[in-house]
This record gives structure tokens, sequence and C-alpha cells, in this order.
């Protein structure tokens, strides 16, 4: 059953209630056309058939959510859908191509895909089951359904009866278009029928704007110059009714001229400039004169530093920094940070020993000391341990002892005098009932230079189950560099009564915890006047507790090293400054120790930071410096080229082109001709200096930008003229 032909609106929905204790709810949802759908059959190109595989992505997703949401709400209501269904069409090819339509599960998605290698992946989520399935677009008219039993939604082919295709209104024909700068003008027929109402239009993939009856015509600005748009339009009848069809046509802006917009002419005089600013005067030129100047002094200037950042250390009488007065300095002095550096030794048989180290007591042979590894002995922190055990058998005459000995492996120690030591280790003791005999463990340091210093002795008695235990070692026992080693001595002895005596020693652990020092300080200095030359001076002293410190400057995205600060008595370090560590008219300075693990705590005095500006005097001579503005640059598509028409006359001329990370000048090429020339110079990004948005389109808003373009003389010697028959910023 089809019921379109009461349906006004293609989304409707029909709900009735029934008793309200059992609420049941019906949605009938018909729709011919659910989907934005696009016929590709005048194009062939790869990327206008992903574009349309998304859009009907995006249509297909938005219908299944819109049921899985429906079902949802009702079922989460305690209603039952008794039937619902969105019914939507495809077009049988794109391009000339079948294709096929896959839907799948964990994710969902639906995978579009043709016999020659066009894939396009939509994604969509859904609370109830979509049963996956593959379609074919042959098949050209499906229908989405629910099924309660199941709660899924499934997707199957179907056929639109006769009467639905015959009201869908015919298509537009003769779709055109005429393009300049920056705008596209698409131009078609309506169709005939009485019935027609208005064009659905998208641009791009993009809904923009439905356009009434009798128009035929849509002007889309503004674009990025020579870039490629595609317009899809299809009809709608006064009922709703949509053609399944998009009829679609790619276009693209013509390349955008910007031409010179104005001038400062820092030295030099400058006529005609309006016959720059075109290409259509007959060849007439500006005229560029260099001046002749008398001879100017050097120009110097002094920016003392404006702020700091403290990532560790301190910095003291900052403002003794911000000037040059004799006497008074600031003190950059490095933080503290609390390390601590563990040996541990955690048991292995195969390279860990208990070496006997004494004679063993034993009348009547009846007794045994073992020295083993025991791999279960129920302590929790480890696996394996050391144990070491007496046992004699034949009371009450038999004594047996001995004594025997763990070294550790040697461990490096060169970090000075620690602030504490300690030592960790478990320790388990069983002896039997009635011992009388002498039982003792003594642990010892070796330290560097082969001395051997007592850290603990302790008498065993009774019996323990595993246990921590810490002492603490002598700090003055690390003051020397080179290797340690910690040892265990182990007296066991039976006596009067026949048993076993053991300790266990597990985990032993040495931790020395120090403070080492370290400098990062951050300064800034800003509003620096713009110069040729820029120099960063520091006049510093460091003391003896820290061997220099190294000096880096901020370039936009990381930090370079320009030196180090060595000097122990008061010296000048000058360091030159390139046009990227310049950062609009901003520096900024790092200070770190050389040594960031030294165990003294250094300090570094700077009498003044500044940077120095310099721009060097002009003798008597000619000279040019003339800067053009050249603005309302669109955002290109693939490059924007500095495009000149001119000559010279008795001196050549320097280019050059304002850098907007840099905010200096980037020297490009040099004018030598004397007889008329081209100069084509593409323009870096850097050299496309932001200047907000262009105004007023109906399409997405593009970037803008503008120029600065400079002219310098060659030689003071000659006097020489620039004529430039035109100056203009080639965008494409």
């Amino acid at each position: 059953m089809r019921s379109k032909s009461f349906l006004k609106n293609e989304d409707a929905v029909a709900i009735s209630l029934g008793f309200i204790l059992t609420l049941a709810i019906t949605v009938i949802v018909f729709t011919a056309l659910i989907i934005s759908f696009y016929s590709l059959t005048q194009s062939t190109e790869k990327s206008a058939m992903q574009d349309n595989f998304k859009i009907i992505g995006s249509g297909l997703a938005a219908k299944i959510n819109s049921a899985d949401m429906l079902a949802n709400f009702t079922n989460s209501n305690s209603g039952t859908v008794n039937m619902l269904e969105y019914e939507f069409s495809v077009p049988i090819s794109v391009a000339g191509k079948t294709y096929t339509i896959n839907i799948t599960k964990s994710p969902y998605k639906i995978i579009f895909e043709t016999d020659d290698g066009v894939r396009v992946v939509s994604v969509f989520n859904a609370s109830t089951n979509v049963t996956p399935v593959l379609l074919y677009s042959a098949s050209e008219y499906f229908v989405i359904k629910y099924d309660q039993g199941s709660n899924s939604l499934y997707i199957s082919s179907e056929t639109l009866n006769p009467g639905e295709v015959a009201a869908m209104p015919s298509g537009v024909t003769n779709l055109n278009y005429t393009s300049g700068p920056l705008y596209i003008n698409w131009t078609w027929t309506d169709p005939g029928d009485a019935n027609f109402d208005h064009i659905e239009l998208y641009v791009d993939s993009n809904p923009i704007t439905t356009v009434g009856k009798g128009q035929q015509y849509f002007n889309a600005s503004y674009f990025s110059p020579n870039s490629t748009h595609t317009i899809y339009i299809r009809t709608v009848d006064i009922f709703g009714y949509k053609n399944t069809t998009w009829v679609n046509l790619q276009a693209r802006p013509e390349p955008v001229f910007t031409y010179v917009f104005d001038f400062l002419n820092t030295i030099g005089n400058v006529t005609n400039f309006p016959n720059a600013q075109n290409d259509n005067d007959g060849g007439a030129s500006a005229n560029f004169y260099e001046q002749n100047m008398s001879a100017t002094p050097d120009l110097d200037n002094y920016t003392y530093v404006t702020s700091n950042i403290t990532t560790n250390g301190t910095i003291t009488n900052f403002a003794n920094m911000q000037s040059n007065v004799t006497g008074a300095f600031a003190n950059l002095t490095e933080g503290a940070t609390i390390s601590n550096t563990q040996y541990k030794w955690v048991f292995a048989a195969s390279n860990e020993s208990w070496k006997n180290s004494s004679t063993i007591l034993d009348p009547t042979g009846a007794g045994t000391l073992d020295m083993l590894w025991n791999g279960s002995d129920g302590n929790p922190t480890g696996s394996l341990n050391a144990t070491l055990k007496a046992k004699t058998s034949n009371p009450p005459n038999n004594i047996y002892s001995g004594m025997t000995m763990w070294k550790s492996p040697n461990f490096s120690w060169n970090s000075g005098t620690p602030t504490s030591a300690n030592i960790s280790f478990d320790f388990k003791v069983a002896t039997f009932l009635g011992n009388t005999g002498t039982n003792n463990y003594s642990i010892f340091l070796k330290k560097f230079d082969g001395t051997v210093v007592l850290i603990n002795s302790t008498n065993i008695g009774g019996t323990s189950g595993w246990t921590n235990y810490n002492y603490n070692i002598g700090t003055n026992n690390f003051t020397g560099s080179g290797n340690y080693s910690l040892m265990l001595n182990a007296t066991l002895t039976t006596q009067t009564k026949s048993g076993v005596i053991s300790i266990g020693w597990d985990n032993p652990t040495i931790t020395l915890n120090y403070t080492s020092y370290n400098l990062n300080i951050i300064t800034n200095t800003t509003n620096i006047p713009s110069y040729d030359n820029y120099y960063l001076e520091i006049n510093y002293s460091r003391d003896s507790n820290e061997t220099g410190y190294n000096v880096s400057v901020f370039n936009g995205s990381g930090w370079n090293y320009k030196g180090n600060l060595t000097n122990s008595t008061w010296s000048l370090a000058n360091f030159t400054l390139s046009n990227s560590e310049v950062i609009n008219g901003n520096v900024s300075v790092q200070y770190t120790d050389m040594t960031p693990t030294g165990t003294k705590r250094g300090n570094l005095s700077i009498d003044y930071q500044r940077i120095h500006g310099f721009t060097a005097g002009l003798p008597a001579g000619d000279y040019l410096d003339i800067t053009t503005n050249t603005t309302n640059i669109p955002k290109p598509n693939t490059s924007s080229v500095l495009q000149l028409k001119y000559y010279v006359s008795a001196d050549n001329f320097t280019i050059l082109i304002k850098n907007g990370t840099t905010s200096g000048w980037d020297t490009v090429s040099t004018l030598n001709n004397t007889s008329t020339d081209y100069r084509n110079i593409t323009l870096t990004q850097n050299e496309l200096l932001p200047d907000g948005t262009i105004p007023g389109g109906n399409m997405p808003a593009i970037n803008k930008y503008y120029v600065l373009v400079r002219y310098k003389d060659e030689s003071s010697s000659k006097n020489g003229t620039l004529n430039i028959d035109y100056q203009r910023i080639y965008s494409s």
C-alpha cells in the first residue's frame, strides 16, 4: 500500500494511540524521495563521484538515525511499533557506472564502491540492531523497515508505483556557466511542467539555497581563484515531489590580478605611480628616482629586558637588569631538585653466590652447614632469597658452627655526598628450642677506596617471619666517587640439642638521596624598534659553583643555541640575532646551566641584558628605498606570484618582500635589465600578510592578504631610475 498522495510533507508521521495502559503506536513513514542524490553522467572525475557518494551516505545515515530514534522512543515509552517504513531511491549509475552499497556493523558503516576502485565510507550510530546487507544500485528503489520482534532495522529493494514515477517533475536542461574573478554564474532552463515549483541547489556537497521558478540562474561568490566547484540541482513540484536525478556541472572562477595599491618613499622620489596600477596604458611606467643624500650617521638603539619567567630557579633584583647602572645587578640563582638513586639486588641463583669464609667446627661429623637459594620460602616481595642453614642431629654433645658471607656486585656512585643514605632488606630467622649457640649477622659497606665500614651487627634470637629492616648509613661514607659493594656476614652455631637454625636474606636495597641544582629562566624584551641589525648584549659574571650557562633565543617554533656564559669576572657577551629571532619586535632569551645535575647551587649575576638595534649610516651618494603595498589579495588555490614589467637605467635594484613570520625582509631578486623585461616571483605563505576576509559573498568567506614589496638601489655611486609598467599579484 502506498499513500504518498495524501502526504504533502515527505517526512510526515501518522501515529494512532490505543488503550493507554497497553499503548500501541503505529508509525508509517512514506517517502518517495528521501536522500539527496547526484547523477554524475556529465563527469567521470573520481573526486566528483566521491562527493556524490558522501551526499548519499550522509542522507541515508540521517534516515537510518530517524527510524532508529522513532523505534527507540516508542519502545522506551512502553509502546509498540506496528509498522515503520522509510522509502528511498538511488541513481542506478554514477558517471555511467553502477555501484554497491554495503551496510556493515561493529562499527556501523555505509560503504559505496564501484568496480573501478572508487570507495567512500560513511559512519553512523544506531541504538537498535541494523541488519548488515549488500545493496546493488541497479535496484534503484529501497525501503528501511523496522521489525518489533527482533528490535531490528533492515533494508530491502522496493519498486515505485508507475503513478509515483509519473508524478516526478522533469529535470532542468541547458545547465551552463560563465565565470570571472572570484565568482561563478550558473544558468539553466526550467522544465515546462505545469506543476514545477522550484530548484534545490547544492554547491560542493553543501546545501546552499532554493531558486524559484523562472529565475534560472545562481551567481555564487566568493571563491578562491582557479578553484574547482560543482553545482548540483534538482527540480521540485508544488506537491513536494522531487526529481531523483541531480544535474551537475563543474566550473572554475578565473585567476585574479591584484594591482599595487600605494607606496611609501623612505628615500627617493616617485612619479606617475598610477601607471604601475594597470597593464592597459600602452606601456606607460611609474618612475622611481634615486635621491642624492648627504652622509648619515650610524643609528643605534638599546632596548632593555622587559619581563621574566622562572621555570627553575629564582631571580632577585630583576630591575637591575633593565639598565646599565654600574654596580647594580640581578642574581639568577639555580633551583634545587631532590632526587634519589637506588641500588637493589633481586637474587638470581645464576649470578649470586654464598661464600664460606671460616673453619667449620663439627667434632662428631653429625652436623652440616647449607648455603642455598630458596625460591619457595613465603616472602611476598621476592621470588628467590638467600638461605643459610646450620643443623645437628646427635645431642647433647654435638656443636656445629660456621660463618658465611654474601657480597653484592659493585655499584657506582659519582654524585658527591648525598643528603641521606639508608639500607633496607627482608630478613627471616628460625631457631630450635633450647639452642644456646652464638648466632649473629653483620652488614658491611665496602667503599671506593677498599676500606670496609660496619653498618649494623645484630644477634639472632627467637623465631620470626619475613620482616623488613631499615638502617641509616652515614653520608660521609659516600664522599668519594667510584665502585662500592655491600656484604652480609652471618655466623650460626648449634649447641646442646639437635635441630636447625636458619636465616633468610632478601631484597637488599641501598637508597641515596641527593640534591641537584639547575637553572631555567626566560626573559622577554618587547617593543624593539625596527633596525637593519640586532645584537643581544649581556654583561655578566658567574660564581665558582657552576662552570657556565647556556644562552638560547626563541625563533618562533624552537630555541636557537647562541653560546654560553663562562667567565667568573664581569664580561660582556654579544650575540648576533637573525630576523627569525626578532619576532614582531620581541626577543625571548633562555638561560640554562651547563651542568643541570650539579650538586652545588650556582649563581649567574647580570648587570644588564639589552637588544642593540643598529643601522649603518650611509655615505654621501644616490639612494632608493621605496616600499609598495598591494591589498585585497584573495586566498590562492595554488599559488600567488608577484609579477613585474619593468626596465632600469644607470643602476640595478634589489627586491625585498616582508616576511610576516620573522618580521624581516626576504631578499628575492635583482632588477637589472635596461630594456623592458618581466619578472615573476612566487610568494611564500609567510609573505602573504593576513588582512581579514573578503565580505559580501553568498559562499563561505575566503581570506584576503596584503603584500609589501621594497625596492633598494645597489650602488650609491650611480644615480639610477627604476621604471615599472605594472606591479601585480597573480593569484591562481
